[in-house]
């Protein structure tokens, strides 16, 4: 939305300027460019001050609660969700997966009103289009008290039926009605605003949860289900570092909790590598002079032999290193003090359905599993 009703010279040039470099998704209709009618604004002059803002501040904060506001109205016949999104944003690799998982995972109890991606202000701010024409019209009828964020807080509570969330119930409502998604899938990085004094402060509007939990390389590891008995931490799932989306962040691990990679056809693994830690948390790892965590593969023909080309370990490999376990894995490697585990998996081997993590002493400290490798030489479909 081009939200200039009173400069449609300049509005005319944006929309030219959007349609020559995505000619087609406004041809498809994927992208839209609008203008409210000024007619649609009411007076934005001599509005009382309020939190010591300045008169222009206090003008520019109405004006923009009236331009959501019919933004949102606009929105609410257009699709299932709503998003509210800035053009000076940075997202994180991955982002719109994990909204859609995170949605998804919502829908066993589908009441909530908001889903929240960033912690800063109005960005990141998701909606059912269904409910956006009531917090559009709350917009417009406090736009001149206070901010757009800070006009969410109180209709949130209102649709709650509270006054406070301070008491039980409606600490319980709040976790219904509102959700949050740790860590933030969104970064302001604009140093401009279309309001002079707030351009000072745009460097330091910053969400310091952003950048939690990325990891320094993305891997593109073999399909698998992946599942863990150690706690999570703070929303950093297992799947999420196995997708190389973001870290594992488990809480203190104990004996016999693992790690299971199953994959959803038999790996022939060339190669593995699984780092523990990160610089913000150097201790949070598998420290292989304290906690002892192994590296274990399963082969194909330990899982199933009938119908299988592989029904036997080649009698010729050398598996005198390696430890063979009473469940049918063979240990391959052990983390080190460094928490770093990685070496090779002899083809002699053959395919493996299944690699696990196992953990065979309690740990002292919670876990962060920053990378993860896996290499095969082919997969194999039985």
């Amino acid at each position: 939305m081009v939200a200039e009703p009173y400069d449609l010279s300049y509005v005319s040039k944006q929309a030219a300027e959007i349609d020559e470099h995505f000619h087609n998704e406004v041809e498809s209709g994927q992208i839209e460019v609008i203008c409210p009618p000024k007619e649609f604004y009411p007076s934005l002059e001599n509005i009382p001050q309020s939190f010591g803002d300045s008169p222009l501040r206090i003008k520019w904060r109405s004006k923009q609660n009236v331009d959501y506001g019919y933004l949102m109205l606009y929105a609410s016949f257009r699709g299932k969700y709503y998003i509210q999104l800035e053009d000076d944003i940075e997202a994180r690799p991955g982002y719109l997966r994990e909204m859609k998982g995170f949605i998804r995972e919502q829908e066993h109890a589908d009441d909530w009103i908001l889903l929240n991606f960033c912690s800063l202000g109005f960005i990141g701010k998701m909606f059912h289009t269904k409910d956006l024409p009531a917090f559009a019209n709350y917009l417009l009828k406090f736009y001149i008290t206070r901010p757009c964020d800070w006009l969410l807080g109180p209709f949130l509570l209102t649709r709650a039926g509270c006054n406070s969330w301070k008491n039980t119930r409606c600490k319980r409502l709040k976790s219904v009605v509102e959700r949050g998604y740790v860590p933030s899938l969104f970064q302001h990085r604009g140093t401009y605003s279309t309001l002079t004094e707030k351009k000072k402060a745009m460097k330091k509007y910053k969400d310091p949860t952003y950048n939690r939990g990325l990891i320094s390389h993305t891997r593109l590891n073999p399909p698998a289900d992946v599942t863990t008995s150690i706690p999570t931490h703070n929303g950093f799932t297992l799947d999420k570092a196995y997708l190389g989306m973001a870290m594992f962040w488990g809480k203190r691990p104990k004996k016999n909790d693992n790690c299971t990679f199953s994959f959803h056809s038999p790996v022939d693994i060339e190669s593995f590598y699984f780092r523990t830690g990160n610089d913000e948390h150097p201790s949070h790892i598998f420290n292989g002079s304290i906690l002892n965590v192994t590296v274990d593969v399963k082969p194909v023909a330990l899982v199933s032999q009938r119908n299988s080309p592989y029904t036997k370990i080649d009698k010729a490999a050398d598996l005198t290193k390696f430890v063979m376990k009473n469940d049918g894995y063979i240990t391959v490697a052990s983390f080190n003090e460094g928490g770093v585990a990685k070496g090779d998996v002899p083809k002699s081997i053959g395919p493996v359905k299944t690699l696990r993590l196992d953990v065979k002493s309690d740990g002292i400290s919670l876990i962060i599993l920053s990378e993860i490798f896996i290499k095969p030489r082919r997969a194999v479909k039985i």
